[in-house]
């Protein structure tokens, strides 16, 4: 990504929520080249204010936190609208599952590249979200018999199908726009009507869905 201001950027504010020491900084610093956002650092999200105006993307650092206390902080911040990414987790963790149900957006772990944090805000974004691919296979093999079946009559059409098991490699509307020659606009429409016709609300439940009645 150059140092341009990216189009997703034009009416982003980034908020930084942990210590201002020298990583944050730096990690304000290489937002503010990338992306052209405002990109601010906050001890607590109860010091974040949002501008109506403006879309707001939280990055919550997890460095030093128990597990139990950093979802007992994120529940306590009721999120809601917010579009929140954790960073600095550790892989070991394993909290995922209970942070989605909290309405994290996505994860970055511990020694991953700054340069992937761009991408994941441009993921949520676009009201997608931020999981490992590996994350999200071994999610679907362990919640897979707790989603209901849905109508098996449902009609899916070839295009939809073929849109429905790329998201449940974890492709994103970009990379399937890609790879099926389409606009990313003609991806969404398609994400909309697969998400209408299997009653589900995000991709992590397509997925689910398609790993349940799709045989994949």
């Amino acid at each position: 990504m150059s140092s341009e201001k990216h189009p997703a950027f034009s009416n982003v504010v980034i908020h930084i929520i942990g210590s201002s020491d020298m990583q944050n900084q730096l990690l304000s610093n290489f937002i503010r080249e990338k992306t052209g956002s405002e990109c601010m650092i906050s001890q607590s999200i109860e010091n974040v204010t949002h501008d109506l105006k403006k879309e707001m993307v939280i990055l919550w650092d997890c460095r030093d936190q128990k597990e139990a206390e950093l979802l007992n902080d994120i529940r306590q911040a009721s999120l809601e609208k917010e579009k929140v990414l954790l960073f600095n987790v550790n892989k070991k963790a394993g909290f995922e599952s209970d942070a989605l149900q909290l309405g994290i957006s996505g994860f970055i772990y511990k020694n991953e590249s700054f340069s992937l944090i761009p991408k994941a805000i441009i993921a949520v974004l676009n009201k997608e979200l931020w999981l490992s691919r590996s994350f999200m296979s071994n999610w679907i093999i362990a919640n897979i018999k707790n989603i209901s079946l849905s109508n098996p009559e449902l009609k899916l059409t070839p295009k939809e199908l073929e849109i429905l098991k790329l998201i449940s490699r974890g492709a994103s509307n970009k990379e399937i726009a890609d790879k099926l020659f389409i606009s990313c606009n003609t991806v969404k429409t398609h994400v909309y009507n697969i998400f209408k016709k299997i009653n589900v609300d995000s991709r992590l439940q397509a997925a689910i869905w398609a790993g349940k009645n799709l045989n994949l």
